[in-house]
């Protein structure tokens, strides 16, 4: 087994407690690391040990390590001893029986705790009879998280007992599938070949097949896993992929690769009047009792864009032999409707838009130190960085620090380099203003500014300090996935219109029902509608924006429909007297 530290990380703990300034420890153990990444790499070196000391029943020694480094030779001494001490003793092994708090970090073992999954055995347990995507099924613990539960029960697979295909999983229903009040989704992934797929009446031969999938919910995540979990594509794929599963089971009584073009037709009338029993119009997560595969009836435009996800998978299984044919082929184009791709009257005013603005440095000023305090001026970044640059919600959540390049250009430019939908790359211009702010947070958090591919995220979570016990933050941060940061935002836009809420004006109220509504895209369409309410040029918009057509970015030149109705009314207004 590996050692707990090599001797370079040694010698960079011990620089650490000898109070070497963190410059100086990334140059002489780090190859020149930034100072935020030596605190992390330190960080990370001081949760090894305390995670060793909680293994070896030593809970003090566990949080002496989590703790802040203090002056002094007594307190160099006694971490000196306490780093050979845990050097010297043989890694402890687990065992079955062994309870989950012991083995993983506490924000791990509460949720496996909370699910009722006090042990390793019945982790081990439970994750043999849901799958590899039995994470899903625990409350909020993320895919992250069970990677670190499933790496520890692999290098430990010997003394567990757990090897072989002890650690096989066989997978079951999707996670959400078993959480709707149908009896017909419970057992769909039993036995039942007529409806789990394996004898699908459109399956090509077995022997032909080329992907590892003996069933519909397997292929079905085998052409998912081609894409990264965290993004956008992968979470539309799999919620449009998994409710044609669901439909073709629980409403058509048949597996998905049994079904037809006429089918095809029947779920596409579903999506337009889904039943009622598969509607929530409140937001449930998908392992909540009370989740629901939609919220409600789907615009055309919205039915036409899962029609060519679906098609696209089944295309791709007919390729990897595992279906015949592709049963969306021949379904008849659906009726044509006035393209409306853009809602573009879902936007901020410029008073709406300064209320928000000042409405967050009030909530920022009224906090003046704490999480709070950086809740708010993160908050305060994020919508800056939003409404001046136009990017799309994932491309703001994978913002980083080193994407900011500067070019001498007149009297200098900062441009955000974009990785952005369909892959494609754009770089867009970061005003003045907004570059010296992002500077200025840059400065706060100690992250060293203009170093090129630097990973730290513009706008990110607060990174916990501690992972036993007493928990702080700092301003290190990690990033948000795409969700994370529309659950931030969006709460956000939820509690600025409970504050309007309190006024009586009329204007306000109206406010208020704008700010409910409001979504992270809004930002996008609020850039959009200034800046070309203020002049800019159709093209320097849609290269923000990153469209492919000139045609949709002049969608937004329509968008103030206030403004044009008043402008009508005062051209055409009645004389009077």
């Amino acid at each position: 087994m590996a050692a707990l530290l090599d001797n370079q990380e040694q010698a960079l703990l011990r620089g650490w407690m000898n109070r070497l300034g963190w410059p100086l420890l990334g140059q002489l153990y780090l190859d020149g690391a930034d100072t935020g990444e030596t605190r992390q790499k330190t960080q990370a070196l001081r949760q090894r040990l305390a995670l060793k000391a909680q293994h070896l029943g030593l809970p003090e020694l566990a949080s002496f390590w989590l703790n802040e480094r203090l002056d002094g030779e007594t307190w160099i001494k006694q971490a000196e001893a306490g780093l050979t001490a845990l050097l010297g003793t043989p890694d402890p092994l687990p065992s079955l029986g062994d309870g989950v708090a012991r083995w993983f970090p506490q924000p791990i073992a509460s949720k496996l705790q909370a699910h009722g999954l006090d042990t390793l055995q019945a982790v081990v347990t439970f994750r043999q009879r849901m799958g590899n995507l039995w994470w899903q099924s625990v409350p909020k613990l993320g895919s992250h998280s069970a990677k670190t539960v499933v790496r520890l029960l692999k290098i430990h697979a010997t003394s567990l007992g757990l090897a072989g295909n002890a650690l096989a999983t066989r997978p079951l229903v999707p996670a959400a599938a078993n959480k709707v009040k149908n009896p017909a989704m419970e057992n769909l992934f039993d036995a039942q070949a007529e409806l789990n797929g394996f004898n699908g009446t459109n399956r090509a031969s077995h022997d032909r097949c080329r992907i590892p999938a003996g069933n519909d919910f397997e292929a079905i995540h085998t052409w998912l896993d081609l894409r990264d979990h965290d993004s956008h594509t992968y979470r539309n794929y799999r919620k449009e992929s998994e409710r044609f599963l669901l439909w073709a089971v629980t409403e058509r009584g048949k597996a998905l690769s049994s079904l037809d073009t006429a089918d095809c037709k029947d779920y596409r009338d579903f999506l337009f009047a889904p039943a009622e029993a598969w509607l929530n119009p409140k937001f449930r997560p998908r392992w909540s009792p009370s989740w629901r595969p939609f919220k409600g009836p789907l615009q055309h435009r919205t039915v036409k864009h899962t029609e060519t996800i679906l098609s696209s998978m089944c295309e791709w299984l007919v390729k990897q032999r595992y279906l015949d044919n592709n049963p969306f082929d021949g379904l008849p184009p659906m009726p044509s409707q006035e393209l409306h791709s853009l809602q573009v009257e879902h936007a901020l005013d410029e008073t709406q838009w300064q209320w928000l603005l000042e409405y967050c440095a009030k909530c920022e000023a009224s906090h003046p130190d704490g999480e709070r305090n950086r809740h708010y001026r993160r908050l305060w970044i994020a919508l800056q960085l939003a409404y001046c640059t136009g990017l799309r919600l994932a491309e703001l959540a994978n913002a980083r620090f080193g994407d900011i390049a500067y070019k001498s250009r007149n009297d200098g430019q900062h441009w955000l380099r974009v990785l952005g939908k369909g892959s494609k790359r754009r770089e867009v211009p970061l005003p003045p203003e907004l570059a010296d702010e992002l500077k200025r947070y840059a400065q706060e958090r100690g992250t060293v500014w203009g170093v090129p591919d630097s990973p730290e995220p513009i706008i990110g979570k607060f990174r916990k300090t501690a992972v036993f016990g007493e928990t702080d933050f700092d301003m290190v941060e990690t990033p948000f996935t795409t969700s994370g940061l529309h659950r931030v935002l969006k709460g956000f836009f939820n509690e600025a219109a409970g504050a309007m809420s309190q006024s009586v004006t009329e204007e306000d109220k109206r406010n208020v029902e704008t700010l409910t509504n409001m979504t992270t895209h809004w930002l996008r369409h609020t850039h959009a509608s200034h800046a070309l309410g203020r002049g800019a040029a159709l093209i320097s918009v849609k290269e923000n924006l990153g469209h492919a057509s000139l045609a949709t970015t002049s969608l937004y030149l329509h968008g103030d429909k206030d403004q044009r109705y008043a402008e009508m009314g005062k051209l055409f207004r009645k004389r009077t007297g």
